[in-house]
């Protein structure tokens, strides 16, 4: 692994905890600070686990393999903070489809020192933060985790009285700002944008502190996280 690059892994997550839709469909990903932008055509939409309730989206690989998440490769010293654009169509029947999009603002907090300037592996899948039994340790998680359980970055779906229980709308564009820290806490939603009455926003923007993992954790055929060969290239 040259020195030069890091690699940075997302994992976008949509969650339905009513199941509400039937179909699910990631068709963009973007991210200005890292230099990406997949269409449709790049990615694929699964679910990683069939008895569980997300949905996760990730590059469309060859041979009918799946990749768990993105990996992206860049050139340079680590960007710190980045934010990923993520847009998805549900579908609950055919004349019935909306968007939405979820946008995560990204910062690199690790518990302990980044252990060298290049070549690192940043990922907000925290079971690669932590390494697996016998390969080695991650960064560990953000000090801001301690003691606290651990939600991945998903766009989940806020019902209208959920809006009004625990959301302030700041102003006549439709702008959602958690009433509560438990909300944030919870979701780490920190506002959310919705068009006219829908049950579903159109736009949420999270904030999540990142850590480095483990390389080895990446080997684990398994797993099938993506392989460095597969790692997307900046394009914008």
């Amino acid at each position: 692994m040259p020195e030069n690059v890091n690699h940075y892994h997302i994992t976008p997550l949509i969650n339905d905890l009513a199941r509400y839709f039937n179909k699910y469909r990631l068709i963009s990903v973007e991210s200005k600070e890292l230099g990406i932008k997949l269409e449709a055509k790049d990615l694929a939409t699964f679910r990683p686990f069939p008895n569980k309730i997300y949905v996760m989206g990730s590059l469309k690989l060859p041979r009918n393999r799946k990749a768990k998440g993105i990996l992206i490769r860049k050139e340079g010293k680590p960007v710190l903070n980045y934010s990923v654009a993520s847009l998805w169509e549900f579908e609950r029947s055919p004349d019935q489809i909306e968007r939405s999009k979820v946008i995560v603002d990204y910062t690199i907090s690790p518990k302990d020192p980044i252990p060298k300037e290049y070549g690192n592996l940043f990922t907000d899948d925290f079971m690669l933060w932590e390494g697996f039994s016998g390969l080695g340790k991650g960064g560990g998680r953000p000090a801001i985790f301690e003691g606290k359980p651990l939600v991945l970055p998903s766009l989940q779906r806020i019902t209208a009285e959920d809006l009004v229980k625990d959301f302030t709308c700041d102003n006549l564009a439709g702008i959602w700002t958690p009433k509560h820290q438990t909300w944030f806490e919870k979701l780490r939603i920190s506002k959310l944008q919705t068009l006219g009455t829908t049950f579903f926003p159109m736009m949420s923007r999270q904030y999540f502190p990142i850590s480095w993992g483990s390389w080895e954790s990446f080997r684990l055929e398994g797993e099938k996280y993506p392989a460095l060969e597969d790692a997307v290239e900046p394009n914008v």
